[in-house]
């Protein structure tokens, strides 16, 4: 999207239509789900038992007959106990199919009806064998989700179960024309450049056939370069075309049309499907020996299907518009072999390579769960500190009788204890409603904080990790000090005590007095880094992956200052030569407990009010949710001033609400400890709520 595209609206409104539901439809629909009377063998924690799930033979119309067997991990490996894993998304709850399951193999009762989720009915179809009984295991049915003790003690073995499974069944869904195209394309992709299959109807290989012919593909290729064209990386364009005489009406438009069909297009159905955006299907994909796709008939291994963003990021055409897996693939690393049990396929690495949790939380921002706190959950096996289960503190221990908040708010508390380090408070501003720019409406302003305020949280986007001080600058504004560790511990887990240092208090806000620091000119060295935080945090000219939409998010655009002028005075005049406005009244920087405005019509009038003035004289950039009164304090730890807003009182202790970071000028290289000293005399404590 160009920054300045302007559009002129004369007027507008959104209809919205909804049908109620039926209460007593939700009721049926939640009493056909529970199966807790169906689990009555309880799991050994010891032994590390797990229930499988015994699917007996049948044609795919078939009823479904199957019966539990419970296994210890311990010895499976031993024993070579043979079992299927299933990868897939639950789907909607109140969608259920019955299955028959019996006390045991041999059916010598006459079984019970036994309810299960749509999606796993239909996989558990496609998989089972007309032959030999399929073993498997089904998070959602072999697990009693009712008992929450059970399920917290299985969610810790589930890296070993996927990594003990012979094969991992990675579920797409049935009847979905457009990824099984891409499936198929995939796989002709892939072939055309290990030439291990003459394809067609030469092609008898054990997984989805490889459709068109290798000499085809590799005929249209020549044609291409004799043409004087390039051939395209990997040839996946040239593949795409081959197989774009092939599809009905139905798969075209979804790749764009005639006369417009991308590549990009179809390969945004098959990365857009839900199963790539549910965070357990990381552990479940980069556990296992062996991933195999599926959607409806179709089987292809996941290395195939794995390689395709890399390969669209070697076709910039291609990379610019396509829906790609989420970020957090690429963050994790190959995980080394922290237990007896094998966790990953990839090549096993020593575990300090591994990223943080703190990272990994973060990358996963944009994945989804039906439960929020496996947002945290699912990764822990995937960091640094956390991937051996056996060694997890308490606070980070999965834990289904926490609530929510408290399961984040002990994460919080945990890093900082852990790495000796505040930086974490930054990445609340990855949070939706407290990003640095606004990014909600203004049917969310005014409402109170959700609490725990200091707490990061699973809502948020990836994105966002980096648009923040800490992350984006070197700035030591506390200088060397730590936490105080004492502190942290606490009778009340939503409340976070740190000591530290008062400055001041915004007095007042208004919108950034740009002809005192535009970032786009050689800015004197006072000014040099409140210009950067403006340019890179705020960003007028959209050379962030932050706030304009961009498809492929990454780095900040490096454009020359003759570049940047002509973007910002594009946007800027995108807002003042279409209509009439008033001139923004903003503040002056003079360093001054009084305040002076003046006007100006040189800011793109769509940036919030994010400069500020203080009791004390001193000025900074604000997120756009600060407010007149906020105080500004040094947290030890902490690499940035913190803006706090008192909130109540409980026992005389004053308690405040972490409203975010701030930069201030004149003060983020440790100056004022440097002033004061070793004299601690000026320190307090904070109680955060």
């Amino acid at each position: 999207m160009y920054m300045a595209w302007t559009n002129i609206v004369d007027g507008g409104s959104i209809g919205i239509e909804y049908e109620a539901e039926e209460v007593l439809e939700d009721l049926h629909a939640l009493t056909i789900s529970s199966n807790t009377s169906h689990y009555s063998q309880i799991l050994d924690i010891e032994r590390q038992d797990i229930r499988l799930l015994n699917v007996k033979p049948g044609a795919f119309d078939d009823p479904i007959s199957a019966s539990f067997s419970t296994v210890s991990l311990k010895d499976a490996e031993v024993m070579g106990i043979g079992f299927h894993a299933l990868s897939y998304c639950w789907g909607d709850s109140s969608e259920r199919e019955e299955i028959m399951l019996f006390s045991n193999q041999d059916e010598a009762d006459d079984g019970v009806p036994f309810s299960i989720g749509k999606s796993a009915a239909q996989a558990l179809r496609r998989l089972r064998s007309e032959k030999t009984t399929l073993v498997i295991w089904v998070d959602a049915v072999c697990i009693n989700q009712d008992d929450l003790e059970e399920r917290a003690q299985q969610v810790t073995l589930m890296a070993q179960i996927y990594s003990l499974a012979a094969i991992v069944h990675i579920w797409l869904g049935e009847d979905n024309p457009g990824v099984e195209a891409c499936l198929k394309l995939v796989r002709d992709i892939c072939n055309y450049n290990s030439e291990e299959c003459q394809g067609g109807e030469a092609c008898s290989c054990l997984w989805t056939k490889h459709s068109s012919p290798l000499e085809e593909i590799k005929a249209f290729a020549e044609e291409v370069k004799k043409s004087g064209r390039k051939v395209s990386f990997k040839g996946m364009i040239e593949v795409f075309e081959v197989h774009l005489k092939t599809w009905s009406r139905a798969i075209i438009d979804m790749a764009g049309w005639y006369g417009n069909t991308q590549l990009s297009f179809l390969m945004s159905s098959l990365y857009e499907n839900p199963w790539f955006s549910r965070v357990w299907v990381i552990q479940e994909a980069l556990s296992a020996k062996f991933p195999l796709v599926h959607c409806s008939a179709e089987k292809v291994p996941w290395e195939e299907v794995v390689q395709q963003p890399d390969y669209a990021t070697q076709n910039p055409h291609v990379a610019s518009q396509q829906h790609s897996m989420a970020p957090i693939w690429k963050t994790l690393k190959p995980k080394g072999r922290t237990t007896e049990v094998p966790n990953t396929p990839i090549e096993v690495q020593n575990t300090d390579e591994l990223s943080g949790i703190l990272e990994v939380f973060l990358s996963g921002l944009d994945l989804k769960a039906t439960d929020s706190r496996d947002k945290l959950f699912a990764l822990l096996t995937f960091a640094d500190e956390t991937h051996d289960v056996s060694q997890l503190d308490d606070l980070m221990r999965p834990n289904y009788d926490k609530p929510k908040e408290r399961v984040f708010a002990d994460f919080t508390r945990w890093w900082i204890r852990e790495h000796n380090s505040l930086e974490i408070l930054s990445y609340i501003h990855c949070q939706p409603t407290r990003t640095w720019v606004k990014t909600v409406g203004q049917v969310t302003e005014g409402l109170p904080a959700s609490r725990p305020t200091w707490s990061v949280d699973s809502k948020g986007s990836s994105k966002w990790t980096r648009a923040n001080l800490s992350a984006l600058f070197k700035f030591k504004a506390s200088g060397v000090t730590k936490p105080d560790l004492k502190l942290l511990e606490t009778d009340d887990p939503l409340i976070l005590r740190l000591s530290g240092l008062r400055i001041t208090e915004i007095k007042k806000i208004s919108c950034v007095p740009i002809e005192h620091m535009y970032p786009y000119q050689n800015a004197s060295q006072n000014q040099k880094e409140i210009c950067q935080v403006l340019h890179q945090i705020i960003d007028p000219c959209g050379l962030t992956p932050f706030w304009a939409r961009r498809n492929t998010a990454g780095e900040i655009l490096q454009k020359s200052i003759q570049e940047c002028n002509m973007k910002y005075g594009d946007h800027m005049n995108s807002h003042w030569a279409y209509a009439d406005r008033p001139a923004l009244q903003v503040l002056q920087p003079n360093a001054k407990a009084e305040v002076n405005y003046y006007e100006t019509k040189k800011l793109p009038s769509c940036i919030e009010p994010c400069f500020f003035v203080t009791t004390s004289g001193l000025f900074g950039l604000c997120p756009w949710m600060a407010r007149e009164g906020d105080v500004i304090v040094l947290l030890d730890g902490g690499n940035v001033p913190y803006l706090l807003r008192p909130a109540d009182k409980k026992d005389e202790e004053l308690r405040y609400e972490l409203v975010g970071e701030c930069f201030v000028s004149g003060i983020m290289h440790g100056e004022v400890l440097d002033a004061l000293g070793q004299n601690a005399d000026h320190k307090q404590t904070f109680s955060l709520v």
